[in-house]
């Protein structure tokens, strides 16, 4: 009696959420699937993603996994908390040292002042703003998608912030901030996204077209990003006028 062969699986293609290649896609976790614990929600999010750019987001994703599973704010998180064993076996392995590297050539035992103040002696790293604001935008732009049923045009750019540098940039920018606070406070009360524990967003949009909007990113209980797209080239977010009726 014959063995059944079973059919190849058909590849689908469409269109790349993050650099619109038209071709063979992959189902994108937005954030990653190793960003939960193991009974993870059910209605994980998923955006087309062509295979490179998949695959490229991979030591960026392992990088912030890293600092924002392990930060002080995300202690006491459930989430956060049964993933963090998985976490550290992960940041010893020999494989893991590429996509951390920028970590451990910055870290330093010191003594470091704790969120109550007092110097304690603690292991400190310089955070690569750069990797950790490039994930973000990645996020953005698989949310982006998901809110709009399209991808976000290509002259538009995604900026992202971090939460703790959002007061600072503020009180910099003065009076010309007044739009910034308002689009802080429209996300404060709009309706919070949330995928268990582990991960929420919520996301407005602005007054001055479909394509400009404003997003909190949560993780482990924490708002940790803002980020607005805007098209290239153009005015800051702090500059930006609601436009008159």
């Amino acid at each position: 009696m014959g063995t059944t062969r079973q059919r190849p699986r058909q590849q689908r293609s469409g269109e790349c959420v993050y650099c619109g290649a038209i071709g063979p896609i992959t189902d994108d976790h937005v954030p990653p699937r190793s960003f939960f614990p193991a009974k993870a929600p059910k209605n994980l999010i998923t955006v087309p993603s062509c295979a490179a750019c998949n695959q490229g987001f991979a030591a960026d994703d392992d990088y912030a996994r890293l600092l924002l599973a392990t930060t002080e704010g995300a202690i006491g998180n459930p989430a956060r908390d049964e993933l963090k064993a998985k976490v550290e076996r992960f940041a010893v392995r020999r494989e893991s040292a590429r996509s951390l590297e920028s970590f451990y050539a910055t870290l330093r035992t010191a003594y470091l002042p704790s969120e109550s103040g007092i110097l304690l002696r603690r292991q400190g790293f310089v955070i690569d703003r750069k990797r950790l604001d490039a994930f973000a935008v990645r996020v953005t732009k698989a949310l982006f998608y998901r809110e709009k049923g399209y991808r976000l045009p290509d002259h538009y750019a995604v900026n992202a912030i971090h939460h703790s540098l959002v007061a600072e940039l503020i009180q910099h920018l003065g009076e010309s901030a007044d739009f910034m606070r308002l689009m802080i406070s429209e996300l404060n009360h709009s309706l919070l996204r949330s995928w268990g524990d582990a991960f929420a967003y919520a996301w407005v949009p602005s007054p001055n077209g479909a394509e400009r909007t404003w997003w909190m990113l949560h993780f482990y209980g924490n708002p940790l990003f803002l980020c607005w797209t805007k098209p290239k080239g153009q005015e800051a977010p702090h500059t930006e006028q609601i436009s008159a009726p």
